[in-house]
């Protein structure tokens, strides 16, 4: 009877230890490219519009300009490096031009990497990355994930159009924001205050009752 009791709690001990495991690698696990998709997000954090954004500047970038640009979001690997290895490895990266934006989404913070093939041998990986880090970091430190994405997206897009002389339709390439508008922090600050004086006059209301 205790054996049985025994290998029942080993064997739920078991279960209940491999199914997290499982869910881990299953979210990390190397997806299936997909053809004309530059958003792989293991890590559910994209939003709608951002998906939409990403994929339709990255068409363009590469119709016109025969280089892919991907958006990857990964749930606290071990080692980046590594996975980003097996992704080109598996998907044959280094052959043409290809750059991939990779958002390590950890407990407290997002950790920026940025691959770039050797057929793009104009800048250098660290010039790529340090713009995403740059306009990306600051949104992600504030829990912003929607404005780190396109902005540290946009900071790689921006580069590589210049460069290659990328134009599309309806959309002003130089101006795509890579870090909040000043107005729309001036509006925020605006509200706040008016909360603040609103706070304190219904606050005097209340003591002179």
């Amino acid at each position: 009877m205790k054996n049985n009791i025994t290998k029942l709690i080993l064997s739920l001990f078991v279960f209940l230890f491999l199914i997290p495991l499982q869910d881990v690698y299953a979210d990390n696990s190397i997806p299936e490219m997909v053809e004309g998709q530059f958003v792989y997000d293991l890590a559910d954090k994209v939003s709608g519009g951002n998906a939409k954004h990403i994929n339709k500047l990255s068409s363009e970038l590469l119709t016109q300009a025969n280089t892919n640009l991907y958006v990857f979001t990964v749930t606290e690997i071990n080692d980046t490096g590594n996975y980003l290895e097996n992704l080109v490895e598996e998907w044959g990266l280094n052959e043409g031009r290809n750059v991939v934006l990779l958002l390590d989404v950890k407990k407290e913070n997002v950790s920026i990497n940025v691959y770039k093939s050797k057929d793009i041998n104009w800048i250098d990986t660290t010039s790529l990355a340090s713009g995403a880090i740059t306009y990306g970091s600051p949104e992600f430190n504030r829990n912003s994930f929607k404005n780190g994405v396109r902005f540290s997206y946009n900071s790689i897009f921006k580069s590589l159009a210049t460069y290659y002389k990328v134009s599309i339709d309806g959309v002003n390439i130089e101006q795509l924001p890579t870090h909040t508008n000043i107005r729309e922090w001036s509006f925020i600050g605006f509200v706040f205050l008016l909360m603040i004086a609103f706070i304190m006059v219904t606050n005097k209301k209340k003591k002179r009752r």
